[in-house]
């Protein structure tokens, strides 16, 4: 992935955009935003950990166009990408509202299992399904941050 470039995958969907610091040794983040919001949302947290040295990547959707378990599946997808492209062992996941339940049912997935450093949720339901079944894998992790 280069930085400041869109790419596609999985057909008509918007896919992550990685932006960042190619090359650096800070864990890369990936940032979700909840439904009805967009990559923008992200705006002033991206500047801050590009600041940072980080890369980043924003894994964007339209709420409309998929089902939760088709967006963890593609947030699964997304991080072994970008672990592949920056050379990272370990991603950070960042998530709002309903990007916090795709990280907690992404987080059920063998794909990101053992490569997840930190996961921060900000204002998401912990009641549902996903987001149980998410938090009890998460605490197999080594780090973790929840909302």
């Amino acid at each position: 992935m280069a930085p400041d470039t869109a790419r596609r995958t999985g057909g008509p969907q918007p896919s992550p955009t990685t932006v960042g610091v190619q090359g650096r040794a800070a864990t890369p983040v990936v940032l979700v935003h909840g439904f009805a919001g967009s990559s923008t949302s992200w705006s002033a947290v991206r500047r801050a950990l590009r600041a940072d040295g980080r890369t980043v990547v924003l894994f964007g959707y339209p709420p409309w166009a998929s089902s939760v378990d088709d967006l963890a599946a593609r947030l699964v997808e997304t991080g072994e990408d970008v672990l592949a492209a920056t050379g990272a062992g370990k991603v950070h996941l960042v998530g709002h509202s309903l990007g916090g339940v795709i990280i907690a049912l992404a987080l059920t997935r063998d794909g990101l299992a053992g490569h997840v450093d930190l996961v921060a949720t900000l204002d998401t339901a912990r009641g549902s399904h996903h987001a149980r079944r998410g938090r009890r894998r998460a605490r197999r992790s080594p780090r973790r941050l929840t909302s």
